[in-house]
């Protein structure tokens, strides 16, 4: 069997904790070199007259740690910026606005499909320019079908026309021979008038040979039933002569019937053109253009795009509209008169601009909501408009929303007032 360390040293006649005491001491002391600290009991004062049976070790400075420095240095960035907040909000500017100006809403007249679109956002354009085209398809398929229709009207025209002609061709006709009809029966009238005279001469003879009986009764009675069936067939023979005539003798309206019956298929004909004409008139209002001079700010369609009635698809911003409005608390703007000029800033504009003021509101409104944090909840306040610079505007080109700001200072109106009174001068 295996014999342990301890019980071969106690046989060998060596003290084993005595041996142990002196490599604890050992490793304690090599320890003590490699990290070079004093420990706690050298700290200790001495007590006098009592010599130290060590040597004497010098303390080591204190030394600020970087992790103090990190936290003092953050602490001052958080102070300078809350406090540089706070002025910059509440202490630098007396007053704040936003840039507005006239934007202008472009709108379909009616539903289509955007067919070219001619400008796009930033662009400068023309009063009158062409923007975007747009089709209709329901307008096209209307003008198709009023074509079609007239088309019609007018064939249909044109056969009432030749049936008309066709028809005063036969009353022309029918008219010759009414004439003829009453110059044949009205010579077959005077013709059966003399057979008339002969038959009153025949009845007349007849009666004085009756008074001398020199003819007989049925003679006479003969001679009396001819001349009566003469004088009857005579008669009317003259009432049919009078017909005839009354029927030759009418002129013919052939002009007033023919534009009635004409005036239907020409005012059917004039409403189809006149609709085609608007139906080309409404088509023509898909070339919108721009109603006033500026600049496109926004465009909402592409080409391809279905453009619905009354959405906007462009915004225009009209030229030289813009204005900076100040919203003031009454008190302040008392102090202000139309015709000043202030120094406004801008952002992000880094030089301040001269502006006039053109007019003051007379209605109370709230601050609108990218200004709204300088003011208390639904403040009243009133409106100052400012007329910029426009030789600044060329050279910045302000943007609408862009906030403005009023610097808190007396200078700027007192300068522009002695420049007023200087010039009045």
């Amino acid at each position: 069997m295996p014999v342990s360390a301890n019980t071969q040293l106690h046989h060998s006649g060596i003290d084993v904790s005595q041996l142990e005491a002196t490599f604890q001491a050992l490793e304690s002391q090599e320890l003590e070199n490699e990290l070079k600290v004093p420990r706690f009991t050298e700290y200790q004062r001495q007590p006098a007259g009592e010599a130290s049976g060590r040597p004497s070790v010098t303390p080591m400075p204190n030394q600020p740690r970087k992790g103090r420095l990190l936290v003092g240095f953050t602490l001052a960035a958080v102070g300078f910026f809350v406090s540089y907040s706070v002025w910059d909000v509440f202490f630098r500017y007396s007053s704040h606005g936003i840039v507005a100006g006239h934007v202008v809403e472009v709108m379909p007249a009616w539903s289509g499909d955007v067919q070219t679109l001619h400008v796009r956002a930033g662009d400068h354009v023309e009063s009158g320019q062409l923007l975007l085209t747009l089709d209709n398809p329901d307008l096209r398929q209307k003008v198709a079908r009023a074509e079609e229709e007239l088309r019609l009207a007018r064939a249909t025209l044109v056969a009432e026309t030749a049936r008309l002609d066709w028809q005063s061709e036969i009353d022309a006709d029918r008219q010759k021979q009414a004439a003829a009809e009453y110059h044949q029966n009205w010579g077959l009238l005077l013709n059966e008038q003399a057979q008339l005279e002969l038959a009153k001469r025949r009845l007349d003879r007849a009666r004085q040979l009756a008074a001398k009986n020199l003819i007989t009764s049925d003679d006479f009675d003969s001679a009396i039933h001819v001349e009566s069936g003469q004088r009857q067939k005579v008669a009317q023979l003259e009432t049919a002569v009078v017909e005839m005539r009354q029927r030759a003798e009418v002129v013919p309206q052939e002009p007033i019937l023919r534009k009635q019956q004409l005036e239907p298929h020409l005012f059917r004909i004039s409403g189809l053109q006149a609709e085609i004409v608007r139906c080309h008139e409404e088509l023509a209002r898909g070339q919108i253009r721009a109603p006033v001079r500026g600049k496109v700010i926004k465009c909402d369609c592409l080409p391809g795009d279905h453009a619905r009635f009354q959405h906007s698809m462009l915004s225009l911003l009209e030229k030289d509209s813009e204005e900076i409005v100040l919203y003031l608390r009454q008190e302040k703007v008392r102090s202000l008169e139309v015709g000043s000029l202030l120094q406004v800033h801008v952002r992000p504009l880094s030089e301040s601009i001269s502006c006039e003021v053109v007019r003051v509101g007379q209605e109370f409104s709230p601050a609108p909501r990218a200004i709204e944090r300088y003011y208390r909840s639904n403040e009243p306040l009133l409106q100052v408009f400012l007329r910029p610079d426009r030789q600044h505007i060329a050279a910045s080109e302000l943007c609408l929303g862009a906030v403005a700001n009023l610097p808190r200072s007396w200078w700027p109106t007192f300068a522009a007032r002695q420049q007023q009174e200087l010039a009045s001068q």
